[in-house]
């Protein structure tokens, strides 16, 4: 999958994870100063239970909202971080 992210992106904590799921490789296309995005390399390791949704959802993130809204709020903190430049 294909993730944006800002030069403060830690892959470690930051990349939304599942326990059904390897981490294969990642690679990091700069877009921008503090733009890019991350290509994500995953590998499947066990079959998904239904039953166990509530329990995988809790473990996306690995800092839950603050990992989350490094990527979901992106826009903002684009924003916020062009109006910091001279000229704006």
């Amino acid at each position: 999958y294909v993730i944006p992210s800002m030069t403060d992106f830690d892959e470690q904590v930051d990349l939304p994870r599942h326990e059904c799921l390897k981490l294969v490789h990642v690679c990091y296309q700069p877009l921008q100063m503090e733009l890019g995005r991350r290509i994500v390399a995953m590998e499947k390791i066990a079959d998904y239970n239904e039953s166990k949704r509530s329990d995988y959802m809790s473990k996306v993130w690995v800092n839950g909202p603050e990992s989350a809204d490094k990527v979901a709020k992106i826009r903002d903190r684009l924003l916020e971080a062009a109006k910091k430049k001279p000229g704006y």
